[in-house]
């Protein structure tokens, strides 16, 4: 039964702890929203502290378990979930089991929009999308989602970034060992001479990343046409299989952490490295799909260079170069990657989203033309819409140079028409 304490917003952390303790005592826990609720600023120290008594008042005879979860192992953990590899135990199935930390002050509101939204995310049907299995809300937030046997993207590039630095030599973007015309791969064939080989020494490889991004492409082509916008693509959402095929995961969480993440200022979100400019700016009113494009974008880039296209300390920082910065081409950075392939990710990484790609269908197009080495529709920005993109992002230097133009523009008339006129007095 859960605790009469009331509600109370202005709590400090340490009432709502005391409240935490004194409720385990006397055996009348109630849910983590509950006491989240109180001190919405402290949601992750009250998340800790309460799953932490969950975790003690658990006999060491029995297994853990959320709702009908038998919880197995963790998988990993951020700055608002832990997910765990958890026993459906109605179903008779494994499945990645999210546990969601840090609701905030509208953590109800919050549930029923995320499980709102699940269910819609769960009637997608796509071989390139995790779906989501069930929502719902027992001691904590839960969302199951099927087990993919394989890893996070993130792994494959944060293990290519520790190879390049220990070798400078190494080619510098994640590697792929995959067959350009057949866009399969082999599940039988072995990876162990490849798992420390930090980038392809042919451009087949190197296609391997491009095929990987084209399937994603084409799974969230699908998400969109069914009206769901992901809204957090990321490497940490995508799942590589064992054979090495993508599953895009997370679909109809991103609204939830996004709300939460957007509120901090100075401290550096993990998703804000991929968030497109309209995201940023926090014009969430009128997001559409393009968002989407942008951030995948992003992590094209970041495969190809093993660099994220806008770094920096703070969210500041960040959102700054987001909107304003635009990152060199892959191609000055890696000299590997193709200057066709470069110029498909500048437009996906366009700051206004009428100058993007307007579907992600249009992307992976793109991008099956650079594999099949058939001209890309996507064209390098000109001299003049660079200078335009240029005066759109600083209109006050923009203005100062147009009048600097003017004033040059004039004073070069005015000499013209003072030789003129000398010419025409010599001339009597």
């Amino acid at each position: 039964m859960a605790a009469d304490t009331p509600q109370n917003p202005s709590k400090s952390l340490d009432e709502v702890l005391t409240d935490l303790r004194e409720d385990a005592a006397f055996d009348r826990l109630g849910s983590l929203v509950d006491y989240a609720t109180r001190a919405p600023e402290h949601g992750d120290e009250i998340a800790s502290a309460y799953l932490a008594i969950k975790r003690s008042r658990t006999h060491a005879d029995d297994e853990e378990r959320v709702a009908h979860y038998r919880l197995i192992r963790e998988l990993g953990r951020g700055g608002q979930a832990v997910v765990w590899l958890a026993e459906d135990e109605q179903l008779h199935r494994n499945v990645a089991l999210k546990l969601i930390q840090g609701l905030g002050p509208e953590g109800h509101r919050q549930m029923k929009r995320l499980k709102r939204e699940a269910e819609i995310a769960s009637k997608l049907d796509h071989p390139g999308i995790c779906p989501v299995l069930d929502v719902g809300l027992a001691e904590v937030p839960y969302i199951a989602m099927r087990h993919i046997e394989g890893e996070p993207l993130s792994k494959k590039i944060q293990a290519a970034r520790a190879a390049k630095d220990e070798d400078a030599t190494a080619v510098s973007f994640v590697n792929f060992a995959s067959e350009v015309s057949g866009g399969t791969t082999d599940g039988d064939a072995d990876t162990s001479a490849r798992k420390h080989d930090t980038g392809p020494s042919t451009s087949g490889e190197l296609m391997g990343v491009v095929e990987l991004i084209e399937k994603c492409a084409r799974a969230l082509h699908a998400a969109h046409e069914d009206g769901i916008i992901h809204r957090d693509i990321k490497p940490g959402n995508i799942m590589v299989t064992r054979d090495e095929h993508p599953k895009v995961a997370d679909f109809g969480l991103a609204k939830l952490v996004d709300e939460n993440s957007l509120s901090v200022a100075g401290d550096l979100a993990g998703t804000y490295f991929y968030m497109s400019p309209e995201q940023v700016a926090a014009k969430r009113a009128g997001l559409d799909h393009r968002t989407d494009i942008f951030s995948l974008g992003v992590v094209l880039y970041e495969m190809l260079t093993l660099v994220r296209p806008f770094e920096g300390d703070t969210t500041e920082q960040v959102a700054h170069k987001i909107l304003v910065v635009d990152p060199p081409p892959p191609n000055e950075l890696r000299s590997k990657v193709p200057r066709d392939l470069a110029v498909i990710c500048g437009k996906a990484l366009e700051k206004r989203r009428e100058a993007r790609y307007q579907s992600m269908g249009e992307l992976a197009a793109d991008l099956r033309r650079h594999l099949s080495g058939r001209p890309i529709l996507a064209k390098p920005p000109s001299p003049a819409q660079r200078a335009l993109k240029w005066v759109r992002r600083n209109p006050t230097k923009g203005l100062g140079l147009v009048a600097a133009a003017c004033i040059t523009v004039v004073g070069l008339f005015a000499v013209r028409q003072l030789f003129v006129a000398r010419d025409s007095i010599e001339a009597l």
